[in-house]
């Protein structure tokens, strides 16, 4: 009989700057984190001497349990308490808990190489989390991939069932995200991509024999968008977007031809006067950039509330969010064509060879790569002309919108 009770687990609070571990026995802790409340369950135990903490799974607070616990999956009391004794059963037997609950389920071995590969290695890793099925905390996400198969021993999934998936991913969008009318091949090639590398990780580390994918075809790529907004059509988005965050973000999209995380997640330390420096760490290519702010851009930025470092934030330590619902409000106003937010950076390129600024210098606006040598060397030397450039269609644009 362990220390806690489901009570009790239900009434603990965190200690101030602290993450709070409290013993139940048997190796099994309930973790309360500060911030966000949330608790988790982990057990710590001992392998060739050395200790090893490893995460059982978010707790459950209310009702009891209607399956077997696994490692990944949310649990109560006395889940909590049954998997640590499945656990503590095959210690007993000289087999490592961490290999087995890698194992399990496809829940708990996708968990594993978000933790182990994708974070460590992968910029992007929250987007492959969300599509394998959690959140930025690692929570599984209700409805997802992983929880629909948070029960399924991953050796048992087959390219059967991934095609399956892989083709509702196309028609109506990733499982337990909003679901989505349109069809689209570029959100079945993600979750392929995401699977493929899930399932290869598990290949290399012998969590599975076979891999699914192999039996798989690669999805064809979407073919590449041209839309660029008409001079009128870029007038009435900007007339339609003059209110902080969203609005004002979208006009700095305009006069920058900048990236939507780029702008959305920009911060006073990184501009100086009329000049923006975009840190590598920001980078969609992990290249420094700099942006010349137009004098319509500063303006802009001089209208933006507060004094946290991040811009455009409603939180004060993460960029705004809430995108989609913005542009599906700012659609409805608008009633022009379908288009996207990305499409912007496009339509400034479009503008800027309109204005007849040279190839070259629009390639260096947008901080695309220039092969050899004369990608390092050049940069330098283009800084007149693309401040000209970002001048000239700031100027453009303000004829415009009037």
């Amino acid at each position: 009989m362990g220390y806690l009770t489901a009570k009790s687990v239900a009434a603990m609070r965190s200690a101030a700057g602290k993450v709070r571990e409290i013993p139940d026995g048997g190796g099994l802790y309930l973790l309360v984190h500060l911030k966000t409340a949330r608790k988790v369950w982990a057990f710590r135990y001992k392998h060739f001497g050395r200790s090893v903490k490893l995460t059982l799974g978010p707790a459950l607070l209310e009702g009891e349990m209607d399956r077997e616990p696994i490692v990944g999956a949310p649990l109560s009391l006395a889940g909590a308490r049954r998997l640590v004794a499945r656990l503590r059963h095959e210690m007993a037997l000289g087999r490592d808990p961490r290999r087995l609950s890698e194992a399990s389920s496809f829940a708990a071995a996708a968990k594993s190489y978000i933790e182990k590969h994708a974070m460590p290695k992968a910029r992007h890793w929250q987007l492959t989390a969300r599509l394998l099925g959690f959140d930025a905390s690692l929570n599984l996400i209700e409805g997802s991939v992983a929880w629909r198969w948070r029960n399924t021993p991953v050796d048992k999934i087959d390219a059967d069932a991934v095609h399956a998936l892989i083709e509702e991913v196309r028609e109506s969008g990733v499982p337990g995200r909003a679901s989505r009318v349109a069809r689209s091949d570029q959100r079945a090639l993600s979750a392929y991509g995401a699977l493929s590398a899930a399932f290869g990780w598990m290949m290399s580390h012998r969590i599975v024999k076979m891999n699914p994918m192999d039996q798989l075809k690669r999805p064809p790529a979407s073919r590449p968008r041209d839309r660029v907004l008409s001079n009128e059509e870029l007038a009435a988005v900007w007339a339609a977007c003059g209110s902080y965050p969203f609005g004002l973000a979208v006009r700095l999209l305009i006069l920058t031809g900048a990236r939507l995380a780029e702008v959305s997640g920009m911060r006073r330390s990184e501009i100086s006067g009329d000049v923006w420096t975009l840190p590598s760490s920001r980078s969609k290519n992990f290249r420094a950039h700099t942006v010349f702010l137009a004098p319509s851009a500063t303006a802009i930025l001089d209208r933006c509330p507060g004094d946290d470092d991040l811009i455009f934030t409603m939180t004060s330590y993460s960029p705004i969010s809430g995108w989609s619902k913005f542009k599906r409000l700012l659609d409805a106003r608008l009633g022009i064509a379908p288009w996207r937010l990305h499409d912007l950076r496009r339509t400034a390129a479009s503008g800027m060879g309109d204005l007849g600024i040279a190839p070259h210098v629009i390639e260096a606006v947008l901080n695309h790569a220039r092969p050899g040598v004369a990608g390092t060397y050049n940069r330098s030397r283009y800084a007149a002309e693309t401040r000209e450039a970002w001048n000239r269609w700031a100027e453009h644009v303000a004829a415009l919108v009037g």
